[in-house]
C-alpha cells in the first residue's frame, strides 16, 4: 500500500476518475431506489406528474430566496466556526478539484434532480416529510464525526421538504437543490484558485 505524504488525507489517494465514477455510481443507486420505490409503492403515474407541475410562477422566487438564504448561513457558519468544526474529511474538496467548472453545473444537475426525486419525489410523497429527512440525513453518515456539518444537513433536508410540502412542485426543490449546490461548488472552486494562488 502506498504510503501517504503527512498533510494527505485518504480521499486524495483517489484519482479524478475515480472521484467522479464515485459520484455517477452512487446518483445510479438513488435512482434505482427511486424505481424501486415507485415500482413497489406508488404505481401511479398521475403522482409522479403532478410533483412536476409548478402552479404559481412565485415559486421560483421562493427557491432563489432559500437558496441563497442557506448558502449565506453556510459560509457565515463557515466563518465564525472553528475551521474544522465545517470541514467533511475533503471528500466535497476533492470532488471540486475533479470538477472543471462545466462539469459542475452538469454534475450537480445530476445530483439535485436524482437526490429530490427519491427523497422529496418518492419517499416524502409516499413516507412523508420526517421519514425522508432523517434518510436523506442517513446517505451523509459521513459527517457523523462533524455534529454541526450533520445538523446542518438535517436542516436543509426539513428546509427542502417543506419547501416541497408548500410548493407540490418537484421542480421548485430541484432548483433549490441546484442552485445551494453550484453556489457552493463555485465558492470551493473559487478558494482552491485563491490558495493555489497564494502558495
Amino acid at each position: 500500500m502506498k504510503k501517504m505524504a503527512n498533510n494527505q488525507r485518504p480521499i486524495d489517494q483517489f484519482s479524478n476518475r475515480d472521484i467522479l465514477t464515485s459520484l455517477y455510481m452512487s446518483q445510479g443507486l438513488l435512482l434505482l431506489a427511486s424505481l424501486v420505490i415507485y415500482g413497489v409503492f406508488i404505481r401511479d403515474f398521475k403522482v409522479i406528474e403532478q410533483v412536476w407541475m409548478v402552479t404559481d410562477p412565485y415559486y421560483f422566487i421562493y427557491a432563489l430566496i432559500v437558496a441563497l438564504a442557506i448558502v449565506g448561513i453556510e459560509l457565515v457558519l463557515e466563518f465564525k466556526l472553528p475551521g474544522d468544526w465545517f470541514q467533511d474529511n475533503g471528500t466535497n474538496e476533492r470532488l471540486m478539484q475533479a470538477l472543471s467548472i462545466p462539469h459542475l453545473f452538469v454534475a450537480m444537475a445530476v445530483v439535485a434532480i436524482v437526490e429530490e426525486l427519491l427523497f422529496r419525489g418518492m419517499l416524502q410523497t409516499e413516507f412523508g416529510l420526517v421519514i425522508s429527512s432523517i434518510l436523506f440525513a442517513v446517505i451523509h453518515l459521513n459527517y457523523i464525526k462533524k455534529p454541526i456539518l450533520l445538523g446542518f444537513v438535517i436542516l436543509l433536508s426539513f428546509i427542502l421538504g417543506g419547501l416541497f410540502a408548500l410548493t407540490h412542485s418537484l421542480i421548485i426543490t430541484i432548483l433549490t437543490h441546484y442552485l445551494i449546490d453550484v453556489l457552493l461548488g463555485l465558492y470551493m472552486k473559487w478558494t482552491q484558485g485563491r490558495l493555489m494562488g497564494e502558495s
